[in-house]
């Protein structure tokens, strides 16, 4: 006959030796280091320059987007939220009987912080800003010199390559 209590007893280890207890502390200290550092990959000083170069390829985009009046040549340096938005703008530019032709005229990247692969990039940016008359090139009215302060949420992609997933703008008075 089967003694089940038997075959469910805890069978009695040896106490742990000293070396056993400094191995595993060692361990749970270099897991909690691990854990609470952060990794290489969200180092605002390593990701900047990355990240200053995904913006330079996006900004020249978005002003194209807005001239040609198509949100998809952002396909490859945004993702499709922020696409759809742009296109959103586009439209209501379209609504109101105009198009709108931009020109960066500056970029300054004010501030970094990267945080478990999502990076957030407040730039000072100067745009000339030319809306037009719908359907021709004349032009309703002209803002140079526009400058806006913008938070941007960026992320990577598949390939590792940042990509504007948000971004917010708010435009400060002329030559302040």
């Amino acid at each position: 006959m089967l003694d089940f209590r038997r075959m469910l007893a805890f069978r009695r280890c040896p106490a742990p030796g000293p070396l056993s207890l400094r191995l595993a502390l060692i361990l749970l200290l270099a897991a909690l280091f691990t854990a609470c550092a952060p990794a290489a990959r969200d180092d605002p000083a390593q990701a900047r320059p990355e990240l200053e170069s995904a913006l330079r390829d996006y900004l020249p985009q978005l002003a194209e987007a807005y001239r040609v009046r198509d949100a998809t040549v952002l396909e490859g340096v945004a993702v499709e939220k922020e696409i759809a938005t742009v296109h959103r703008w586009i439209e209501e530019a379209t609504a109101r009987g105009e198009w709108i032709d931009t020109t960066l005229g500056s970029m300054t990247i004010e501030d970094v912080s990267v945080s478990r692969g999502t990076a957030y990039v407040n730039t000072l940016e100067v745009w000339d800003v030319v809306r037009h008359a719908h359907g021709s090139d004349e032009i309703l009215a002209r803002y140079d010199d526009q400058r806006y302060r913008v938070r941007y949420q960026m992320g990577r992609d598949m390939e590792g390559a940042w990509q504007v997933y948000f971004r917010q703008s708010t435009r400060l008075e002329t030559g302040g």
